[in-house]
């Protein structure tokens, strides 16, 4: 009676040994999600072989069974060898098929290209590099005051070592002026004068002013001030002298006020001194404003030029410090005393024989009365013969009409008049006859206060020249002040501000600025106007104002050559009708699109500009489109929708070569003129290029590829932006948190570029928030920030195998280091580890053991180093702030570029 085996009993075999031959083909396969490779062959040489001579042993093929030689020698089983063969090649090549058929396991790009396309992604070929170019306009006598410099306008770069000369072209057209070459700003300004300065800077070396002398300070008619010099300084390198002047009273700063000229409406004015601070001095005006009114009321564009460029002339009564040259004293300060004349003469009653001299009496009285009835010991400037009129002790004619003098007294602050007359005569007076000066003054005012014997006048003033003080302000923020006024500049004009920053000694720094606004200001000196510039985002530092220089002939330029070409001829009968461009690569520009770029190529057929898509798909026959492929080989080809009309040689294209990298060229690197515009002397690149970017890489295409599904060109959710962001070109990395200023609702962005920093005022950069505003929620508020790099050093000892070489070991893990943390390799708000820096090296071939020495923060741009040993080193994640303002740009944390201090111990 046979015996029945249980069926849970098969199973428990550990050896296999009464298992017999078997086939071990097909192979189960079961490969889970988010494999780099999958398994997918079902057999190999041998599991083939051993599974085809189990069959032949198998009970179902009866008629096999006498075959029983396993012989390789045998022709059967060489033959079943040989079979085998080729199924380990089949199989073989259809697991590497299969790789290619999963975005994640593809090796080869057009297997990622053609996977990409199925989901309408087209893999980028590149985006050109961008920058800015500084033309210098000829100002020699006779040439044109301004001139167009026309878009398209070819500049090559001078190549460094192993480089070749790069094309850059002018993407818009500007109007250039030689007087916006290198323009200065207002580094100057003139001393506001007030009875209340204790310090005047003259122009030259003033020699006859010394300590304790007066000067004197007039800002109108009525209101001047006396100040008694302290000290004198000269400072012959700057050709300059400054007077620190004694305390003065409460002050008054009104300045004196200008002759104001009505305007009649309907009258069209003359351009005078009087029009131009009648409308303009105290005013400020909007640049295009002030053109028009050149325009409207029919002035010389060079006359007002140089009527805002000029301050007023002096005028006699002009605000200003004064010298007085001259000290002299009243006359009669040195009469014989009253008090000490004889008695007879004071007053006593004689005699007189013979003939009377002096008297007024009749001869018959023969008496003489005092000839000086009155003491004059005490008299004052209110007893002299005129109301108005001061007798000197001398002749100084120098005291001229107009002029200013000080009358000084013990009794009386000292007091400033004008003079309105100088006359020269003779005084019989006092006992004393002398030819003296009588000046006849505007006022009388104290006149009673100035004793005869105790007053100075001081006199023949002299307006000393002000020197105007520097303006020592950094120049920094959203607005500058020019130097003068500079006609012409307009809001949207593109400017570079070069000069020394103060914010990082010694280095030059150079920024390129969208104008907001053009000012004319007439409010900072009486009589002149100033242009104001305000930027459209802020300086990004701060600069030393005596060296900036503002160029306003600014074009913005791409790297690429123009090339015109005839693609050939069209043909009525074929539908997609396909073109290969001659020249390569296509530029590719970068623009405000969900893509972060457009290609260069202009495609006419009949002169009929037909339109590039992105797909053919759904297009209707009639519509007038085309799609670029572009080969692995950087060929570019152009597919056409519609039906070409028939012709010979109608079917035309314009486009630009050059891509990538390539064009990434150094500052001052492009300064060769192919043809050289009339009117340009010189162009530069004050600024290195940036924005460029090679065709993608296998990598960036595995990750970029899905996300033009995942966001559908709308952007809803906070990943929808990031997503954006990452696949936008030019861009890598981006990280967006939601933010909220009241009941609005806000999104703040990070990003990083290729390689890393995007500047915010690059080309790239502006067009990413505009993609972003278009794609995305018109009421929701984006703000976007480049990221802010941290870096961190590290110091170790390893011990390496003595059967390495230490030096080859150190290389290989400065090397994994560097890698490991890079840019590429780390993410925004990602910390680094001590124990992740351990596990690091200690996975380097030949390194025994780590000891981590130091493990702490840098600044790159500081040669101090405080170094620790730290568990964590933190990097910040995006903060959101108190409001939508204050939010703060993510950290990412890499490896200084420093070297990497490794010590070597040999085990």
């Amino acid at each position: 009676m046979p015996i029945s085996l249980d069926p849970t009993l098969r199973d428990l075999n550990d050896c296999d040994g009464c298992d017999g031959i078997s086939p071990e083909t097909p192979l189960r396969l079961n490969n889970r999600a988010g494999l780099d490779q999958i398994p997918y062959r079902v057999g190999t040489h041998g599991r083939f072989l051993q599974s085809m001579l189990a069959r032949l042993s198998s009970a179902k093929y009866p008629m096999l069974q006498a075959l029983n030689t396993r012989d390789t020698n045998d022709l059967t089983i060489a033959f079943l060898d040989a079979c085998a063969a080729v199924d380990d090649g089949l199989t073989f090549y259809t697991e590497r098929y299969a790789q290619e058929w999963f975005v994640r396991t593809a090796t080869e790009r057009v297997s990622l290209v053609q996977l990409a396309r199925l989901i309408g992604y087209e893999p980028w070929p590149g985006v050109a590099a961008n920058t800015f170019l500084a033309f210098t306009i000829e100002d020699t006598p006779g040439t044109p005051e301004k001139t167009v410099i026309e878009a398209g306008v070819r500049v090559l770069s001078i190549p460094g070592k192993d480089e070749l000369p790069q094309t850059f072209e002018t993407s818009a057209a500007i109007e250039a002026r030689s007087a916006w070459n290198a323009m200065k700003v207002r580094t100057r300004a003139p001393q506001a004068v007030s009875t209340a300065m204790t310090q005047v800077v003259l122009k030259g070396l003033e020699g006859g002013i010394r300590r304790g002398d007066s000067v004197l300070i007039v800002i109108s008619d009525t209101e001047t001030d006396v100040k008694r010099v302290r000290r004198v300084v000269q400072d012959p390198a700057a050709g300059e002298t400054t007077l620190e002047l004694g305390a003065a009273p409460t002050p008054s700063v009104n300045w004196g006020s200008l002759v104001a000229v009505p305007y009649i409406y309907g009258q069209i004015p003359s351009l005078t001194d009087n029009v131009f601070n009648e409308i303009f001095t105290g005013n400020t005006f909007n640049a295009s404003d002030t053109a028009a009114l050149t325009t409207i009321f029919g002035w010389s564009p060079i006359a007002f030029i140089a009527a805002a460029n000029t301050p007023p002339p002096p005028s006699p009564a002009e605000t200003g410090v004064y010298a007085l040259r001259q000290r002299a004293a009243i006359f009669g300060h040195n009469a014989p005393s009253w008090a000490n004349l004889p008695q007879i003469v004071q007053g006593q009653s004689v005699q007189i024989t013979g003939r009377v001299l002096i008297g007024s009496g009749s001869p018959e009285s023969n008496t003489e009365k005092w000839q000086y009835p009155n003491n004059w010991d005490n008299l004052s400037l209110a007893d002299a013969p005129g109301t108005h009129t001061v007798d000197l002790d001398n002749t100084y004619p120098a005291m001229t009409k107009d002029s200013w003098i000080v009358l000084e007294s013990p009794a009386q602050a000292a007091q400033a008049y004008r003079v309105s007359q100088n006359q020269a005569l003779t005084r019989n007076d006092y006992t004393l006859s002398v030819k003296v000066t009588r000046l006849t003054l505007t006022t009388n005012t104290h006149f009673s206060n100035y004793k005869m014997r105790e007053t100075t006048v001081l006199g023949q003033s002299e307006q000393l020249p002000l020197a105007t003080v520097p303006l020592t302000a950094d120049v920094a923020g959203d607005s500058v002040t020019l130097d003068k006024y500079y006609p012409g500049l307009s809001k949207g004009q593109l400017v570079i501000v070069s000069g020394t920053r103060t914010d990082l000694n010694g280095v030059v720094g150079h920024e390129v600025r969208t104008l907001a606004e053009v000012q004319a200001n007439g409010q900072l000196e009486a009589g002149r106007l100033f242009t104001v510039l305000k930027f459209t985002n802020p300086l990004s530092y701060t600069y030393k104002p005596e060296t900036v220089t503002i160029n306003a002939n600014v074009a913005p330029a791409t790297h690429g050559e123009t090339k015109n070409e005839i693609l050939g001829g069209g043909d009525s009968s074929q539908r997609y009708q396909t073109f290969i461009l001659k020249q390569k690569p296509l530029t590719y520009l970068s623009a405000p699109t969900p893509t972060g770029a457009q290609s260069s190529l202009e495609v006419r057929v009949n002169d009929v500009l037909w339109t590039e898509v992105s797909s053919l798909y759904n297009r209707s026959p009639e519509e007038q489109v085309y799609v670029i492929r572009h080969e692995d080989d950087g060929v570019s080809k152009v597919q056409f929708n519609a039906p070409l009309p028939s012709g010979q040689e109608n079917v035309q294209a314009k486009y630009r070569v050059g891509i990538g990298q390539v064009g990434l060229v150094k500052a001052n690197q492009l300064t060769l003129l192919t043809i050289k515009p009339l009117g340009v002397r010189s162009v530069t690149n004050p600024l290195a290029s940036s924005g460029a970017e090679d065709r993608e890489r296998i990598e960036d295409l595995r990750q970029n590829s899905p996300l033009t599904v995942l966001t559908l060109d709308r952007l809803v959710s906070l990943k929808d932006y990031e997503d954006f962001a990452r696949a936008f070109a030019g861009f890598s990395k981006a990280q967006a948190i939601p933010t909220a200023d009241g009941s609005a609702r806000g999104i703040f962005l990070t990003v990083a570029g290729e390689t890393g920093v995007v500047e915010e005022s690059s080309t790239e950069f502006s067009n990413l928030v505009a993609a972003l505003k278009t794609n995305g929620d018109p009421f929701v508020r984006i703000k976007v920030k480049p990221y802010r790099p941290v870096f961190f050093q590290i110091e170790a000892t390893i011990g390496v195998d003595n059967t390495y070489l230490p030096e080859k070991v150190v290389q290989a893990v400065q090397t994994v280091l560097r890698a490991r943390f890079s840019f590429a390799a780390r993410r925004f708000g990602q910390p680094v580890t001590a124990v992740e820096v351990i596990a690091a090296i200690q996975n380097v071939a030949g390194v025994v053991y780590v000891d981590l020495k130091y493990l702490f923060l840098t600044d790159p741009l500081s040669p101090l180093l405080s170094k620790s040993l730290q568990d964590v080193l933190p990097a910040a994640k995006p903060l959101p702030g108190t409001s939508y303002f204050t939010a703060q740009a993510a950290e990412l944390l890499i490896l200084d570029p420093r070297p990497i201090q490794i010590a070597t111990v040999k085990v």
